[in-house]
């Protein structure tokens, strides 16, 4: 297990342990997600009646989540209930007994999760762009998977993925407090074992009719995968993003200061696996829609040609780091940290302000002509 630990002489103790795989590892899509759900569900040693009391008496607040690549735990508790929340902890993530009772109760909650989120606009448009983005791999699902697959996972499918990923040497735990606690995992499992997606050619274009007053649009380019591209890369790609988007970004200033087009223009980029998406977006009337995408294109296409200048990159060098430092002062550094940690290495995260100072400007000019030359995926959410 990576261990990175803020020390911060705080009341309360936050950390973050998060588990390398997710739902590009799955046999069926939705399986990770689904397992996020059943961890709190009682174990061998506990009922989930148990184990939420026990929760519910020290005060400890806790949550998971689930991505492409990762399955992640947050708990945050007073530090005079450590040796509690860790033997929780330990016992849900080590003793998970899946009752089938409640395997069921949770496959209909999770059916009505995903009816939720089919019904949110904002929620559908990067549906329709990763699915375009990434045609003909797991990326192309969403993490929660569909109805079809949602109901086609059994107990015995849970089991197997808690076996094979939620172990010793597949977590990173992030720690915000004066003191690491001693949580026990399996020692032994399936380190993460994945096949590269492969991917078909990407649609260019996606659009859906809903119940909305405006069209939401976010654009995509497949972007930096933490298995094939430089770490150092990583860290170029955050100041490209930042000069694009952002308050002060070009495309912010273009979209909403110069042409009061939108209130939300923005850019930024998502690193995965296999490949990451560098996403632009915007909301707007219908009738002002081909405008905004006219500007999001000119904006990138001058980076492409052009690249940033110096005083761009120094400019966006100094905000990140100080953005960095910010952030150890805030209980979400541990998500931060952990999953970075997850995707690139405690190393490499310890180490980030060298990283931002050994960006230049060539190094950004090739992230944009690396990433953004090829024709994007565009989806539209727009009215009926």
């Amino acid at each position: 297990m990576q261990v990175i630990n803020l020390k911060r002489p705080t009341n309360g103790i936050y950390l973050d342990l998060a588990f390398a795989g997710g739902s590009v590892i799955e046999s069926k899509p939705g399986l990770a997600h689904f397992l996020e759900h059943m961890t709190f569900c009682g174990t061998t040693n506990r009922s989930e009646e148990q184990v939420l009391k026990e929760l519910s008496n020290e005060g400890i607040q806790y949550n998971a989540c689930t991505d492409h690549d990762y399955i992640a735990y947050q708990f945050h508790f007073d530090k005079d209930s450590i040796n509690k929340t860790t033997d929780i902890m330990s016992d849900i993530l080590t003793n998970a007994s899946f009752p089938e009772d409640l395997f069921k109760r949770e496959q209909g909650v999770i059916l009505q999760e995903l009816a939720r989120r089919n019904s949110n606009p904002q929620v559908a448009v990067y549906d329709l762009l990763f699915g375009g983005l990434y045609k003909g791999s797991a990326y192309a699902l969403p993490v929660i998977g569909t109805e079809e697959t949602i109901k086609s996972i059994t107990r015995e499918d849970l089991i197997d993925f808690y076996k094979e990923n939620l172990w010793n040497a597949n977590a990173s735990l992030a720690v915000y407090g004066e003191t690491i606690p001693e949580i026990k995992l399996a020692e032994t499992g399936t380190l993460c074992k994945r096949e590269s997606a492969v991917f078909d050619e990407s649609e260019k274009y996606l659009e859906k009719k809903m119940d909305t007053e405006a069209s939401i649009v976010a654009y995509g380019w497949r972007g930096y995968s933490w298995l094939k591209d430089s770490p150092q890369e990583y860290f170029d790609l955050v100041i490209l993003t930042s000069i694009l988007g952002g308050s002060d970004g070009r495309i912010f200033k273009k979209i909403r200061t110069e042409l009061g087009l939108s209130y939300d223009p923005s850019m930024g980029f998502y690193p995965q696996a296999d490949t990451g998406v560098v996403l632009g977006s915007f909301t707007t009337t219908p009738d002002k829609q081909r405008l905004c995408m006219d500007a999001l294109e000119e904006e990138v296409k001058k980076m492409v040609q052009d690249g940033p200048t110096q005083e761009e990159v120094d400019r966006k060098v100094r905000s990140s780091i100080k953005h960095e430092r910010m952030d150890e002062d805030k209980t979400h550094w541990t998500g931060k940290a952990a999953r970075r940690c997850v995707r690139l290495s405690k190393e490499f995260h310890d180490n980030y302000e060298e990283a931002y100072k050994a960006v230049t400007v060539e190094a950004v000019h090739n992230c944009a002509k690396k990433y953004l030359t090829a024709e994007p995926t565009v989806s539209v959410v727009c009215p009926k």
